[in-house]
Parts: C-alpha cells; sequence; structure tokens
C-alpha cells in the first residue's frame, strides 16, 4: 500500500488544497486507487493525538502504560483509522502483512496506533513493515552471506 499527498489539477488549473491518495496492491489483483480527501483535514486531528500520546508521562511503569493505553482509545486515534485506514482496509483481503509506503504526515505518525472502532490498534490487527516506496518490493533480496557482518568498536573505560 503506498500513501501519496499530492496536489490536485482539475484539467485546468492546480487546486490549492493538497489531498491524500491510497494505492493498494495486492498479488492477486489489479492496483485499487483511493482518494481519501483533502489533506488539511485529514492530518488535523492525527498530530494533535499524537502530540498528546508523546507529553509528559508518569515516571511509574504501571501508570505510563495505562495512561498511554488510555491515550489511544482517544477519538483522534479512531478519526485517523477512519480516514486513512477505513477506506482500503476491505481491499486487503485477508493479508496480515501489509507492507506501507507512508507520504505527507503518515512519516511521522505512528500508523501502528491508529485504533478501530472496537479499540483494537492496527500493530495488533497486522504485520506493517515500512517502506520508501512500493518500488521497494520489487527489488531482489540480497543475504548478507557468510563473513559480512557489521562490526561496532568502542572503547572501553579504564578502571
Amino acid at each position: 500500500m503506498e500513501y501519496v499527498r499530492f496536489q490536485p489539477h482539475d484539467g485546468v488549473h492546480w487546486i490549492h488544497a493538497d489531498a491524500y491518495a491510497a494505492v493498494v496492491l495486492t498479488p492477486s489483483a489489479a492496483p485499487k486507487v483511493f482518494c481519501l480527501g483533502n489533506a488539511q483535514k485529514l492530518e488535523a486531528e492525527p498530530v494533535v493525538a499524537y502530540r498528546r500520546g508523546c507529553g509528559p508521562q508518569p515516571r511509574h511503569f504501571p501508570s505510563a502504560a495505562k495512561t498511554l493505553r488510555r491515550r489511544l482509545r482517544e477519538p483522534a486515534w479512531a478519526a485517523a483509522y477512519a480516514a486513512f485506514w477505513k477506506p482500503i482496509e476491505s481491499s486487503l483481503g485477508s493479508a496480515t502483512r501489509v507492507y506501507v509506503a507512508a507520504d505527507g504526515i503518515l512519516n511521522q505518525v505512528p500508523m501502528g496506533l491508529f485504533t478501530d472502532p472496537s479499540g483494537k490498534l492496527l500493530l495488533e490487527k497486522y504485520d506493517l513493515r515500512a517502506v520508501n516506496s512500493t518500488k521497494d518490493l520489487l527489488r531482489p533480496r540480497r543475504s548478507a552471506g557468510a563473513g559480512k557482518t557489521a562490526w561496532c568498536w568502542a572503547t572501553r573505560p579504564s578502571i
């Protein structure tokens, strides 16, 4: 799936309000394109929810976990789900692993934290994989092979 933020053109003039579209590619069907709507309206609630969710957390872990879980159930996350995920979800069929190429604000907002109407997180329903572009899926996979490892050298403090 690839999200695209773009400036629409009506055939004569550029429209000054950006929009979002999503393209869903599956191995068994033709690509499906979904127009999601005005970018400024779609971006408003997810950004507010994300910033609120990243705000000050309690220092005690159980309290922090409860606070985060409560914040993830806020209506703004459900609104983000309704705006960006619900229109395309039925086209995913029985897929459980979804490769997502995000654009615009979706590069800054964790889509896995969007909640469906039942309160379930997307990351609980799908194995979401971020890619730069759907073109990345066409590149042949390369294995690291034997002897190809990365090393990190660090100095040890003197005792």
